[in-house]
């Protein structure tokens, strides 16, 4: 199939721990007033339905939950942690839990920062250990990549993550931090990136190669554009706020829409779910935001089902390489 990788969604290496995981659960929205108008703008968006989404994708099977200190100013790590308490000692077994630290430019030291910045986010999360720790992007970083590659590994070593991932690198970055944590022993576990069918370009640069063969597991985040691909917006009813993600003109999307929902209609899904599932295909992990039970059921109904290799390559030609915001992203 066009644009494929030989990285397969949920089984990258033998012993990574996103082994099984083939989507998870997107918590930006969870405290956010800026970006997703909690407590703000959304009347609809609360700690009650927050509670509601979480509840209901762990229902669907979704064990895999990613969360950052950033996203709401730690409020979201707060209101996981709290949601997570409240689970029976054999439902909180089973998941996985991963946050990230952002290395600002006025953090000099960033490889003593992200330690600290680690214990603050256990702190908010009530846990002594995360899952997964990621670098949230290099790009606001004055320090190099090895220096927050070897942050990362300080991180593993002082037993504080089980396993650690980065966001937001490109395939050179990938290779540069592989090879520090290599030389500590330290597995390079995943790398997230903005990638849907807005934004393609991921699959197109060497990212997702490299990737594969360093074993790195792709995550997939803003992988419904920020809500354009699920077909609710229209050149007269754009997405509120300043959604940056997946940016391309409503105007621009129609004809991949309609398409989507030709797709959607054979499947008997949504075109969300048929956005979704296109990602699965292509090797990588969506990590879809719910703000309300109902967005977590629908995401999860992009489980358990498989586009076709003609309808895949179709999507593929239709699909856009997608903007690249430097300020924030190389990957």
């Amino acid at each position: 199939m066009a644009g494929s990788s030989d990285l397969k969604a949920g089984d990258s290496t033998a012993g990574n721990i996103l082994k099984g995981h083939f989507m998870g659960i997107g918590t930006w929205s969870w405290g956010d007033k800026k970006m997703w108008g909690y407590g703000g703008y959304d009347k609809d968006l609360s700690e009650a339905t927050a509670e509601a989404a979480f509840k209901k994708s762990l229902q669907c099977g979704l064990r895999l939950i990613d969360t950052a200190a950033m996203y709401g100013d730690g409020e979201s790590e707060r209101l996981v942690g709290k949601f997570l308490k409240k689970l029976n000692p054999e439902e909180r077994s089973e998941v996985l839990v991963a946050t990230k630290y952002c290395p600002m430019p006025w953090h000099l030291n960033a490889r003593c920062q992200l330690v600290t910045s680690l214990k603050e986010s256990l702190e908010r999360l009530q846990m002594e250990k995360v899952d997964l720790f990621q670098i949230h992007g290099p790009a606001l970083s004055v320090r190099s990549i090895e220096h927050l590659a070897e942050g990362l590994a300080d991180a593993y070593d002082a037993g504080l993550t089980t396993a650690v991932g980065v966001s937001n690198f490109n395939a050179k970055e990938i290779r540069r931090a592989h090879e520090v944590l290599t030389k500590r022993n330290v597995p390079l576990t995943s790398n997230q990136v903005e990638f849907s069918l807005l934004r393609m370009a991921p699959m197109e640069n060497g990212l997702f190669s490299t990737c594969a063969e360093l074993g790195v597991q792709i995550l997939a985040y803003s992988p419904l554009g920020m809500g354009r691909l699920t077909g609710k917006y229209t050149p007269q009813n754009p997405p509120p706020g300043n959604r940056r993600f997946g940016n391309v003109p409503i105007e621009q999307m129609q004809p991949l829409l309609e398409k989507m929902k030709t797709i959607a209609d054979v499947h008997n899904k949504t075109t969300s779910q048929v956005a979704l599932n296109w990602i699965i295909c292509k090797g990588a992990i969506p990590i879809p935001g719910a703000k309300n039970e109902k967005q977590a059921e629908q995401n999860a109904g992009a489980l358990g089902w498989q586009l076709t290799k003609e309808e895949i390559e179709e999507l593929d030609k239709m699909g856009f390489s997608g903007s690249t915001n430097f300020i924030w992203q190389h990957g």
